[in-house]
């Protein structure tokens, strides 16, 4: 039978991996070497709508595919290390394919 402190030091060692992994990713974003805001702004919008016609309802893979053809890049912060700049924000789940989202991108 396991003695109290080895189980505590157990639950202390679970309870420190399950923060650092929580925070060991941040959010995903686009760049890419000519990035403006009106450069991403105008290839975020004909892609979403590509996604969003070419299979009636909104469809990140396809999104995704779409910006990486048009040269864009998919970065993800990792802890507190910042991504590199430029970089801005797009869809990234089919559910944020909503009517009015298309305008919705953060930097």
């Amino acid at each position: 039978m396991m003695d109290r402190r080895t189980v505590l030091c157990g639950l202390v060692i679970a309870l420190c991996l399950t923060v650092l992994a929580g925070c060991a990713y941040g959010p995903v974003y686009w760049t890419r070497y000519d990035a403006t805001p009106e450069l991403f702004s105008a290839d975020h919008q004909q892609c979403f709508d590509v996604a969003t016609i070419a299979t009636g309802v909104g469809s990140a893979a396809a999104y995704k595919a779409c910006m990486g053809e048009r040269g864009w890049i998919r970065v993800q912060a990792h802890g507190s290390q910042p991504v590199p700049e430029p970089h801005f924000q797009g869809p990234e789940d089919d559910d944020e394919f909503t009517p009015g989202s298309s305008t919705r991108q953060r930097q």
